[in-house]
């Protein structure tokens, strides 16, 4: 079994519909972001998308273009295709990266990889983001036993957020204890309103798409007029996380 690096994303979205294959910087789309800055973690990637027709496109581009695995599951239950997806290809510990977060920090990752690895495989672990990070710099790393068990208690239900309350019983979620310089900040580095895209337009326009997130932020700090294109979204954005774990 090996850890991986999986991608989710779909094309379906009723904010920002069609923002995986939006156009960033040049010819460089989102999922080309994403990949790109993947691949600084040194791991095999999987696309995780769904079977809809809806992703076709998506499929067909990164078939295309890059050696890295595929996976279609199910469009509205994203547990369920994480945990088939880590089944297909025999993955022990998945780092999640969650298909908005076009900055996220490959550096966090590979850390929280390590400490998850460090702790075994006895028993369900979870290592999550947390309350304070910006949002988009790191979601969570999981190992197989907590995915299963994930898998199990949404298994019949419509899940993009999870509801942390139910589970706290039965897997063991740690905190990851990111680098402080990451919390409290009025940054934004998701892409679900068109005010995000307009923003990272606008970042990539003087970086390159790997760029270190750190680099990245330090340049936001001294540069409010940009980060105030999206900031104000973070507030209906976070209400919409509370209603969707509610209806979980």
């Amino acid at each position: 079994m090996k850890d991986y690096a999986i991608i989710t994303a779909r094309t379906s979205s009723s904010r920002l519909n069609g923002k995986i294959l939006k156009n960033i910087k040049n010819n460089k789309k989102s999922i080309d972001i994403l990949i790109e800055r993947a691949k600084k973690l040194d791991l095999p990637i999987v696309l995780a998308t769904s079977n809809s027709k809806s992703d076709l496109a998506l499929i067909n581009y990164v078939k295309n273009k890059y050696k890295i695995g595929i996976f279609k599951g199910d469009l509205n239950n994203t547990i369920k295709r994480w945990y088939k997806c880590m089944k297909k290809y025999k993955i022990k510990n998945a780092c999640l990266i969650d298909g908005d977060d076009l900055a996220f920090d490959y550096k966090s990752y590979s850390e929280a990889l390590k400490l998850i690895k460090r702790c075994g495989n006895n028993e369900a672990l979870i290592l999550k983001d947390n309350k304070k990070i910006i949002t988009g710099v790191f979601t969570k790393v999981i190992n197989l036993k907590a995915m299963k068990i994930l898998n199990d208690i949404f298994n019949n239900k419509i899940v993009d957020t999870i509801n942390w309350d139910r589970i706290k019983e039965k897997i063991k979620i740690k905190i990851y204890k990111n680098d402080i310089f990451f919390n409290s900040k009025k940054i934004r580095l998701t892409l679900d309103y068109k005010e995000d895209l307009i923003f990272f337009r606008k970042l990539y326009s003087k970086f390159k798409i790997d760029t270190n997130t750190k680099i990245l932020i330090k340049f936001l700090l001294k540069k409010k007029e940009i980060t105030n294109i999206n900031y104000f979204r973070e507030k209906s954005w976070k209400l919409n996380q509370k209603l969707q774990i509610r209806n979980n």
